[in-house]
């Protein structure tokens, strides 16, 4: 159920625009129904995380990467079985017997392009680098108080990092640092992710 509610949002035209809000409502609605975790397979876990952190759910995407409870990634690394090593071609790879069933399975690793794009903010054009790090609200910010990213482009290395007070010595303090390839314009964009921000 979750695969098909997320293409279909994920895909341009899919979904008309005055049921958009219906079906991103099922998603989450099935998400929550399912304890916070993904029921996606291979094609549709790599869209799941940017449809939520598009449409508002933010802090669930966190709260979906960051899962130690099966099914999750964090599953496969912390289960009382097998940790695994790298990422596997099922969620439940210990439970099931060896046919069709890789421990090496790097098509599951597709949120890695969302820890760029959406986490980190990093998006390349022709002609200007925008930074737009997307952060865990105020309210759920223990589910990523921190980020140090590199990544390298044709330009040069791109490095962005940010550590929010998780204790509140200070209201509301978050320290970024940017470091960007020399000759290369950029622009750092925020969105407000607590109240009168």
């Amino acid at each position: 159920m979750q695969a098909a509610q997320v293409l279909a949002l994920a895909l341009p035209g899919v979904v008309l625009a005055n049921v958009r809000s219906a079906v991103l409502n099922q998603l989450v609605t099935n998400i929550r129904q399912n304890e916070n975790h993904v029921t996606t397979g291979i094609v549709s876990t790599a869209q799941i995380y940017p449809v939520l952190s598009d449409n508002r759910y933010h802090d669930l995407a966190l709260e979906l990467i960051s899962s130690i409870s099966y099914p999750s990634y964090g599953y496969m690394f912390t289960n009382p079985y097998e940790n695994a090593t790298t990422i596997w071609e099922l969620w439940n790879a210990p439970l099931t017997g060896p046919s069709m069933n890789s421990r090496n399975h790097i098509m599951y690793g597709s949120f890695g392009a969302w820890f760029y794009s959406y986490l980190a903010g990093i998006h390349l054009s022709s002609n200007i680098l925008t930074i737009r790090p997307r952060m865990a609200s105020e309210t759920k910010k223990h589910l990523m108080s921190k980020l140090d990213c590199q990544l390298s482009t044709l330009h040069g290395l791109v490095h962005i990092s940010y550590t929010r007070d998780e204790h509140d010595t200070i209201s509301k303090p978050i320290l970024l640092r940017v470091t960007i390839p020399p000759n290369v314009q950029a622009r750092v964009v925020f969105e407000p992710f607590f109240h009168s921000a």
